[in-house]
């Protein structure tokens, strides 16, 4: 009777370990996270933006967008850097690479409490020559990170435009990212 118990008492244990193993364990979807410094980011109560665009009127044909906006009942000061990022992705990566700084421009900014500044940059001649490629490349990244996303019309109608292939090999993509280097509020 005894042997019995210790049997029990251990085949117990050990069913109970298994079980909060599986329910601690058990496989479920993740969702990559986008990366942070690209983009956007929130530093004290300064929310920044940016993004490339194309500009007829500019002799590269491409601008830099950055926008700045304090959501604090004070005026902030930003200084931040304004990058335009290269990064080689991969069709079957989780997330897209923060790339390399390829050009930089210094900003200064005094944000108005709930209110914003937007500054824009003309990218240079050389740079504006590659991003020509880059709006294809656009959306072949948001097509990488939405394979491990939830379903987001929105952003799913890309896909089904007209010519739009999914990556098979390796691309080049431009961004705007930021490197902050101090924000006062």
């Amino acid at each position: 009777m005894r042997g019995m118990r210790s049997l029990v008492t251990v085949l117990g244990c050990c069913a109970g370990s298994a079980l909060v193993t599986l329910v601690l364990a058990w496989p479920s979807p993740t969702y990559a996270d986008p990366p942070e410094a690209l983009g956007e980011g929130i530093l004290a109560n300064v929310t920044f933006r940016g993004e490339l665009a194309r500009d007829a009127s500019v002799r590269s044909g491409w601008i830099a967008h950055a926008t700045f906006e304090n959501s604090g009942d004070e005026d902030a000061t930003t200084d931040i850097d304004l990058e335009v990022t290269r990064a080689t992705v991969s069709p079957d990566v989780r997330t897209i690479p923060g790339g390399l700084a390829v050009w930089t421009r210094s900003e200064h900014a005094v944000v108005p409490a709930h209110g914003h500044v937007m500054r824009s940059e003309e990218v240079p001649v050389w740079l504006g020559a590659q991003l020509g490629r880059n709006e294809r490349a656009t959306v072949q990244a948001i097509w990488v990170g939405s394979q491990l996303a939830p379903p987001d019309p929105g952003r799913d109608v890309l896909f089904r435009a007209p010519g739009f292939r999914p990556p098979t090999r390796p691309f080049t993509l431009f961004q705007v990212g930021f490197r902050t280097r101090n924000v006062a509020g």
